[in-house]
């Protein structure tokens, strides 16, 4: 969804002239659009075809209202339609454009309930333009100042023969301000830039020319995208109606790390059996704070997806952004027996991390892998997740996890997010997550995801990135086949690494006695077991590293933790503490004495 044509920056310059009610404008013809009392919400349909009545679907569509803070794009599916909805009641303007085409069509008015329209372009015989242009850029996420990869274009018209296209840089007046390559044929329409390029000062965008001698004949850019800079932060769904069948939900996210180019953001919607069109829910406007928060409408029983997209002042979308796999709190219907069937498949967990902010309480996600044939995720519902004991007896639903996208060519995923804590149910264990149909019937065998052990650890060091201390768990639920349990600095997308192990029978602690540097990309400490076959358990149980840097922090977390409630920390106090069987000071070096010691507040003299 991407308007990069410099015929429709020249459309939206247009526009601009519209709305300032600019008289006797060629080739725009103004429509009323129909209106309706005590309608809350607007919507807007469109589709585009030829005057061979044949679809248009790389027509551009761009809807503005004084109502939307920036223009939305109308995606078209392969038959040219589009649409655009759950919108407020307004003033609106849609502007469409198409390669080889008569670009200036205008529409505008009143919108109220559900608009639809039907138009027809106009072929535009002698023009030249370059169509469907893409560039993939491996450098996307890894690199900020450089771009590279392939260039891929389509031409449309009769293209002179000594012509050539060139690849440049443009800053957002699509004037040229730096080359990428020269000289290419266009007819070939792909191109490979085989090393990085740096991205020159001002360049805000890149594009082809098609030139002819010293004439351009047609241009197209597109917004230097990167990723890493311009995808929303991290995005957080919280369904807040406890009972099944209802999502009321909100929203979450941070901005991007560079919004510069960003006017706002696009809230979206897809459903299980239509997951190419997207629903719109709304926009939010940036804000200085790029703090966000979108309250969700009642959403369909169907919804499989939600997303957030980034948007600039035309209407632009970057080419990726975060999609979450909607989740059903079912934390208030009752446990009741539901009828079951068999060969279903057995989601495989992939990954997870739980975790206990509050003793009790739970928080965190999972990840799964269901299956790949696409006849049987029609079928699927999704799956429904549980708390159970040890013997896989359902003590209490946490709640649903919708089908998400199907593909036929990749496994299919889906996930469970935790982000409020959740109480665990007396003689919980474990969480069981089941597959099932759309007629409720669920799977008669489930994955089971074992709880963490509880984890504790305090930095008893006061520099940064450094920590040493006693990290402590409690007993896993199933010890049978344990011959020892391990202890790593873990952390997203980076390669465990090993602190120490303790066997089986051993105290449940490791202590650390001296300083250690904590790994690059490392914010966790995670416990595993391992087998008597020597194999670790694919998922770790983890703790958050609190990284004390000062000689108060660590002082008062060990208060926080082991004198709780003295009033004054005397030598009695110290020793107590040294020989209570439930603290973890084994291997309690001499600076963690002296630590200790530091503690003891000094006798103040009476004089």
């Amino acid at each position: 969804m991407k308007i990069s044509h410099s015929k429709w920056i020249a459309a939206l310059i247009v526009t601009i002239g519209l709305l300032l009610g600019l008289p006797n404008i060629d080739k725009v013809s103004a429509t009323v659009l129909p209106g309706g009392a005590g309608v809350s919400a607007a919507s807007i349909e469109v589709t585009v075809k030829n005057p061979e009545s044949k679809p248009v679907s790389s027509a551009k569509v761009v809807v503005t209202s004084p109502n939307l803070p920036f223009p939305l794009r109308i995606q078209l599916d392969g038959n040219g339609y589009g649409k655009l909805e759950n919108l407020p009641v307004a003033n609106y303007n849609i502007y469409i454009s198409a390669p080889g085409y008569f670009n200036d069509t205008y529409i505008g008015g009143q919108v109220s309930g559900n608009y639809q329209h039907e138009v027809t372009l106009e072929h535009r015989s002698g023009q030249v333009e370059i169509m469907n242009f893409y560039i993939y850029d491996p450098f996307e996420y890894s690199s900020l100042d450089q771009i590279k990869g392939t260039v891929y274009w389509s031409t449309y018209g009769t293209i002179p023969q000594d012509s050539k296209i060139n690849i440049n840089f443009f800053d957002n007046n699509n004037t040229v301000v730096g080359n990428v390559y020269s000289g290419i044929n266009p007819n070939a329409n792909i191109y490979t830039v085989p090393v990085g390029i740096s991205i020159p000062a001002g360049a805000t965008r890149i594009g082809l020319e098609l030139q002819s001698e010293s004439s351009v004949l047609a241009q197209v850019t597109r917004p230097i995208w990167k990723s890493s800079l311009y995808s929303p932060g991290q995005v957080l769904f919280k369904d807040t109606n406890p009972a099944g069948g209802v999502i009321d939900g909100v929203l979450n996210w941070t901005g991007s790390v560079n919004e510069s180019q960003v006017t706002g953001y696009r809230v979206f919607y897809r459903t299980k059996n239509a997951l190419n069109i997207e629903h719109h829910l709304g926009v939010v406007e940036k804000r200085a704070d790029k703090i966000y928060q979108f309250t969700l409408p009642t959403l369909p029983t169907d919804v499989a997806e939600i997303g957030v997209v980034v948007n600039n002042s035309n209407g632009e979308e970057p080419g990726s952004w975060p999609i979450l796999s909607m989740y059903d709190n079912r934390l208030s219907d009752p446990l009741t027996s539901v009828p079951i069937t068999s060969n279903l498949p057995v989601p495989r967990i992939v990954e997870g991390q739980l975790n206990y902010p509050k003793a009790g309480k739970i928080a965190g996600w999972l990840r799964w892998e269901v299956t790949s044939d696409r006849n049987m995720l029609l079928q699927l519902a999704g799956q429904t997740i549980y708390f159970t004991d040890a013997h896989g007896t359902k003590l209490q639903l946490i709640g649903s996890a919708f089908e998400p996208r199907i593909n036929d060519n990749t496994m299919n995923y889906n996930s469970l997010n935790i982000n409020e804590l959740i109480s665990i149910p007396n003689g919980a264990t474990q969480i069981a997550i089941y597959s099932v149909l759309e007629n409720g019937k669920e799977n008669d065998i489930p994955a089971y995801y074992p709880l963490p052990p509880t984890i504790q650890f305090i930095d008893w060091d006061e520099h940064y990135r450094s920590i040493r201390g006693h990290i402590t768990w409690s007993q896993d639920n199933d010890e049978s086949n344990i011959k020892a349990y391990y202890a790593y600095f873990t952390g997203y997308n980076v390669i465990p690494v090993e602190i120490g192990h303790v066997p089986i029978g051993a105290p449940w602690r490791l202590s650390i006695p001296s300083s250690i540097t904590i790994p690059q990309g490392t914010n966790l400490i995670s416990i595993y077991t391992m087998d008597y076959n020597n194999h670790l358990s694919p998922y770790g149980s983890p703790v958050y590293i609190y990284d004390n840097t000062t000689s108060y922090q660590v002082q008062n977390a060990l208060k926080q933790k082991y004198f709780t409630g003295t009033t004054a920390i005397d030598i009695e106090q110290i020793l107590l503490t040294l020989n209570n069987p439930s603290n973890p000071f084994s291997q309690i070096s001499k600076e963690d004495t002296k630590l200790l010691l530091s503690l003891i507040k000094p006798i103040m003299s009476a004089n």
